[in-house]
């Protein structure tokens, strides 16, 4: 026992350094060695610690007081006793009552007995157990990455079985709309291609007037089902836009033009203005915007009973190579709640119930305006109130085509103008805004009675005005008079005069001397600057050209040797029987012989007989379409190098559907129903000599006709006689003041051939051939006819040759109206 302390209080002297706490107990399981970590990590009290303390005593401290956690006290002390007598090699850690964990090693002493060292674990176990958590963490990761993938997977799957579904979707929707395209507008090619060859044959009015609703309605109903297929091709994301150079000048000014006669039709002014600072050429889509314009422009023409409708452009600013334009369309219509124009712009709405049985549509219009200012990258308001009118404002940013300055010439340079436009602010202003630009000098005044004194005041400072510019607002007892008066100035005999006149008007007023009558519902820059330049002298009025006063029966169509000896026969290739029957007739009436073909193989046949100078095709046929046979008959030209055109006829107005038919090789395009006018139009464009000769075969009855008229002396009195019958005594007066002013253009055509000023020759014998023509002094009329053109062309040789037969001419009709 003595050998075994000894060793022990060696063995406790070695260890007292030691981090680890260390017990020894002896063969009856008695306490004989320890250190004081083994009392600190173990937290025995210093009192149960010491040399002969037993096991047992030990255990039980432990366990009353949770060390071994819950059960019979007795029995965990019996189980722990029991284990050590073993004396056996062991290593066990343990969770402690405070949450620590401490290891236990050890193993059995020489001749009994046993030692155990006591570490705490606890960092070192709460870091394996972070690293388990992560590992755990970790495989969880893995699997949820495992099932992300193959839920991605699924996922992706999936969407390539809906893109597919939904390919197959718009493929299945663009072929119903290619279809009903095709099958609506080729029934409706046949009633407004008989409604348009059937206002050309003999009715009496009541017929004419059914025949017209008839179109009107039949019209109508193609606006509506283009509104519905533009919307379907917009929902379909199949509206494309194009980028090319654009005026947006022309755009404003057709779009009035085209809206002028309804406006006309409801008593309406009609104004439409574009900033003359606007670059003349931006990039966009002509064919959109119009139709944005159209649309709200229409709108506010058909919601407004009475009073003004404008429409204006305005340039913004210039910035990073984009001009920002803001248009705006204003009316004094009916106008909206703030309900209504909440629910304005949704598919097949109205403002008002009410809305579509008063005025018609479908309420698709402003939805495909929207959408359309969309696409372009734009925006749309609206502001309304009810009974007070509307406005929708549309900004959008078109890139610059080039250069960015705007349309401006010195054609006017000079020019003095003086505007009576009573009552119309913004009127003044879109006279100033178009004219100075052009170098015009130009005063406002709102009051009729002012414009004499002005106009007086003005030639007696040597600055008197070129022309005095007469407004709709001036009333036509008041205009009458303000022109007999300032005609009747001493200094104002020089003065030209402009008078605005509803659009509708103007073809049905007689010519008179030194006026100069313009569209003004709606007054377009391009009128107003040539009307001005016109009543100053500057220049001599355009005639309507020659080409438009072919009507389209300006010929009998030729036979079929007829037409191909002079290379203008027609082959229409084209299955449907009433599209046969259509065609040939709107092409018999525009003076133009044809044949059929009933599909592509017949076609292109027919068309290697070498008979024929142009094809209209359809698209698509039985047996071979019009795209196959276009191939083929241009695979076969290559090996000669002729061209022969061919012209697409389609029902089909889908988009893209242009393209394809000019990259199967085809020369142009029509889109059923077919207009008699575009008809024409394409006819004379890839056939110029026929419109050549149409135009010379006209020229020639105008002139024999003129040549019997001037047979029967120095006036033909039938014009005025089919005017105003048989009232000799106005017949007599409109002569006698015809004579004055014609002496006077007649002196300024000698100044101007004095001056060697052709252009002034031109000017002035363009107004005595005008004048003289409204009188029936038809051989005066063609004498300054050959004047005017050889002024124009600055042929002195014509000038001098026939200038000297002016006088003596002049001398007869005056004469003649004298004695009459």
């Amino acid at each position: 026992m003595t050998d075994l302390a000894d060793r022990v209080k060696a063995l406790e002297g070695v260890l007292s350094s030691v981090d680890q706490g260390v017990a020894a107990f002896d063969e009856n399981l008695v306490l004989v060695a320890w250190n004081d970590r083994f009392r600190e990590l173990r937290e025995y009290p210093d009192h149960l610690i010491f040399e002969g303390q037993k096991f047992e005593t030990l255990m039980r401290f432990d366990a009353e007081r949770g060390e071994f956690g819950e059960g019979d006290i007795d029995a965990i002390v019996e189980e722990r006793v029991a284990v050590a007598r073993r004396f056996r090699p062991h290593a066990l850690e343990r969770r402690r009552p405070d949450g620590a964990y401490i290891e236990i090693k050890g193993g059995p002493l020489p001749g009994g007995g046993f030692v155990s060292t006591y570490s705490d674990i606890t960092e070192r176990v709460r870091a394996r157990q972070q690293l388990l958590q992560q590992m755990e963490d970790l495989k969880e990761a893995r699997q949820e990455t495992l099932r992300m993938m193959t839920e991605a997977e699924a996922n992706r799957r999936r969407a390539e079985d809906l893109r597919e579904k939904a390919e197959s979707a718009t493929k299945a929707k663009d072929s119903f709309l290619a279809t009903m395209s095709h099958e609506i507008r080729t029934p409706m090619n046949g009633v407004v291609g008989m409604i348009d060859l059937l206002t050309q044959t003999r009715l009496d009015q009541d017929q004419r007037q059914m025949a017209t609703t008839i179109r009107e309605s039949a019209l109508a109903l193609l606006t509506i089902i283009n509104d519905i297929l533009d919307f379907s091709k917009i929902e379909a994301g199949k509206m494309d836009l194009e980028e090319i150079p654009v005026s947006l000048q022309e755009i404003v000014d057709g779009v009035g033009e085209t809206m002028g006669p309804n406006a006309c039709a409801k008593s309406l002014s009609l104004v439409t203005y574009c900033d003359p600072e606007i670059p003349r050429h931006v990039l966009g889509d002509q064919v959109r915007l119009r139709q944005i314009l159209f649309n709200l422009l229409g709108n506010a023409v058909k919601f407004t009973e009475a009073g003004q409708v404008t429409l204006r452009a305005d340039l913004v600013d210039i910035r990073d190579n984009h001009a920002r334009v803001l248009y705006r369309i204003d009316d004094q219509g009916i106008g909206m709640t703030k309900e209504q124009v909440a629910r304005l712009f949704q598919p097949f709405e109205q403002a008002d119930t009410t809305t579509t049985r008063r005025f018609g549509g479908t309420g698709l219009g402003l939805t495909i305006v929207r959408r359309l200012v969309d696409l372009m990258g734009g925006r749309i308001a609206v502001d309304s109130l009810p009974g007070e009118g509307s406005r929708f404002t549309v900004h959008l940013d078109h890139a610059l085509a080039g250069d960015a300055s705007p349309e401006n010439d010195t054609v006017l340079g000079g020019v003095r103008v003086l505007c009576v436009l009573p009552g119309d602010v913004f009127q003044g202003q879109v006279y100033s805004r178009y004219l100075e630009p052009h170098g015009a000098q130009v005063e406002i005044t709102g009051h009729p009675e002012d414009a004499l004194e002005r106009a007086s005041c003005a030639a007696a400072k040597g600055k008197a005005f070129d022309v005095v510019a007469i407004g709709l607002g001036v009333a036509e007892p008041q205009k009458a008079e303000l022109l007999e008066t300032i005609r009747q100035g001493k200094d104002l005999r020089r003065t030209g005069f402009l008078v605005e006149r509803r659009s509708s008007d103007i073809a049905t007023l007689a010519e008179q001397a030194g006026i100069t009558n313009v569209a003004a519902t709606p007054l377009t820059r391009r009128n107003l600057v040539q009307a001005i330049s016109v009543a100053a002298g500057r220049t001599a009025p355009i005639d309507a050209d020659v080409t438009s006063q072919v009507s389209y029966a300006q010929r009998e169509a030729p036979s079929v040797d007829e037409a191909v000896a002079n290379h203008e026969l027609v082959l229409v290739v084209e299955d449907n029987k009433t599209n046969q029957d259509v065609i040939q007739r709107q092409l018999r009436l525009l003076g133009f012989q044809s044949e059929i073909a009933e599909d592509g193989e017949a076609g292109l046949a027919a068309i290697r007989s070498g008979r024929h100078a142009i094809v209209l095709t359809d698209v698509n046929m039985p047996k071979m379409d019009g795209l196959e046979m276009t191939a083929q008959v241009r695979r076969a030209e290559a090996a000669h190098g002729r061209r022969l055109p061919i012209i697409a006829i389609t029902a089909n107005a889908m988009q893209g559907e242009v393209r394809r038919c000019l990259d199967a090789g085809m020369d142009d395009f029509l889109t059923k129903p077919l207009e008699m006018e575009k008809l024409k139009g394409l006819l004379h464009r890839w056939l110029p000599h026929v419109l050549a000769e149409q135009v010379q075969a006209l020229s020639d009855e105008a002139a024999g006709s003129s040549g019997r008229a001037n047979d029967a002396g120095p006036i033909d009195r039938s014009a005025l006689v089919e005017i105003f019958g048989d009232d000799d005594e106005t017949i007599s007066e409109i002569l006698s003041d015809f004579v004055d002013p014609a002496w006077e253009s007649i002196a300024e055509a000698e100044a101007a051939v004095a001056a060697k000023d052709s252009g002034q020759v031109a000017a002035a014998c363009h107004k005595l051939k005008s004048s003289s023509r409204a009188v029936g002094a038809n051989a005066l009329s063609d004498l300054c006819q050959r004047l005017e053109k050889a002024g124009s062309a600055n042929d002195w040789t014509v000038i001098n040759a026939e200038f000297s037969n002016l006088q003596s001419l002049m001398s007869d009709i005056a004469d003649y109206i004298d004695q009459a």
